[in-house]
């Protein structure tokens, strides 16, 4: 049996344009594809130099996911949720048509175009969610960092990597249905993303966007752009060492682990520390070799992380409140005993650090 040529309905093509897709949404549509392009560039190359830019990028990706799921129930008609064909015969049909060689036009999305944005918008969600976390338990920072472990960051990251490959999977499916629908079948998807005007189908659309709607999209907008910015701020000022706390380090849990360790332990050394600190061991990530790579030389001045971004110093008596809080030290030690070293520390080398730092 021969298959069918592929056609486009042309009735579609020779209708009157009429504005479906409104401001908002073709703004929030090109500001995620610039925003997850960043993200892969970000992810994927150089993924440790640029990592305080990815996680800002994955801020700016929560803030459009935030935005899109309110304007899915109160953007103008063909915005919202609510129209879109998602009944699974009629995506069925639609895939078969499809395969065969034919594409009918809609004036809205059609029943695979709603599919594709509902896995992608999923897909999108959870990786923000799952970076959120990451960023939180193993970087100790963002709005999460009080309330995730490394453990948990840690057990998070496998999950974001193989969520970003499906994503890539996705998105390359989607880029491939616009070429189709675009130079095949004729449909000016990406002529309609840009201007928001799409051939008329069934005589005049429900409603069409209006003044309001872009009025309504930069109000809503501005409001979630508002609210992201404010938790992470107050979450990360919430997190900032208050100088007023006594200086306290937390030698006693790690002695009592020392001496389950090793009977010989007869206390910790600053010297130890100090030759901890400056040394070079191997085994961990090439770009962190040793603590000084982040740190530098002198443990009483400000370091700097690869991406550039600053860190207090570590010496107890320029920063007395770093290390007040055992979780927070502990999961300090976690996440960068595994950069330098590539292994947990030993009760004895967590000890030795400390001492040195509250000697400086």
């Amino acid at each position: 049996m021969t298959p069918a040529p592929l056609t486009r309905d042309t009735s579609a093509s020779t209708a009157n344009a009429t504005l479906v897709w409104d401001l908002p949404l073709r703004l929030f549509h090109w500001s995620l594809v610039v925003t997850v392009s960043l993200a892969a560039i970000t992810g994927y190359v150089f993924e440790d130099l640029w990592l305080d830019l990815h996680a800002y990028v994955g801020y700016a990706l929560l803030s459009l996911l935030a935005f899109r799921l309110v304007w899915g129930f109160v953007g103008s008609h063909y915005s919202r949720f609510g129209t879109f064909p998602l009944n699974r015969t009629e995506a069925i049909g639609h895939l078969k048509q499809f395969l065969r060689g034919r594409s009918e036009a809609s004036t809205g999305h059609t029943p695979l175009g709603a599919w594709m944005i509902v896995v992608l918008l999923g897909l999108l969600a959870a990786l923000s969610l799952s970076g959120l976390i990451l960023w939180g338990g193993q970087e100790n920072s963002g709005p999460l960092a009080d309330f995730i472990g490394y453990r948990a960051g840690e057990a998070f990251e496998e999950l974001h990597e193989i969520l970003a490959n499906f994503l890539m999977f996705a998105i390359v499916g989607h880029l491939l249905g616009v070429v189709v629908e675009t130079y095949i079948f004729k449909h000016p998807l990406i002529q309609a993303m840009i201007s928001g005007e799409k051939p008329l189908r069934g005589g005049a659309p429900k409603s069409a966007p209006s003044f309001w709607h872009t009025l309504g999209g930069a109000v809503v907008f501005a409001v979630v752009a508002f609210a992201m910015s404010y938790w992470i701020s107050t979450a990360n000022a919430a997190t900032l060492p208050s100088p007023t706390v006594a200086p306290a380090v937390p030698l006693s849990d790690y002695a009592a682990q020392a001496r389950q360790q090793s009977s010989a332990f007869d206390g910790f050394s600053a010297d130890r520390g100090q030759t901890f600190f400056y040394a070079t061991p191997g085994g961990g990530k090439p770009e962190t070799p040793s603590c000084t790579s982040c740190h530098g030389d002198d443990p009483r001045k400000t370091g700097l992380t690869r991406a550039g971004k600053a860190i207090a110093p570590l010496a107890v008596s320029v920063t007395p409140s770093r290390y007040t809080d055992p979780a927070k030290v502990e999961k300090w030690f976690r996440r960068n005993c595994k950069s330098v070293l590539g292994r947990p520390c030993t009760a004895l080398e967590k000890g030795d650090f400390l001492t040195f730092m509250q000697s400086q």
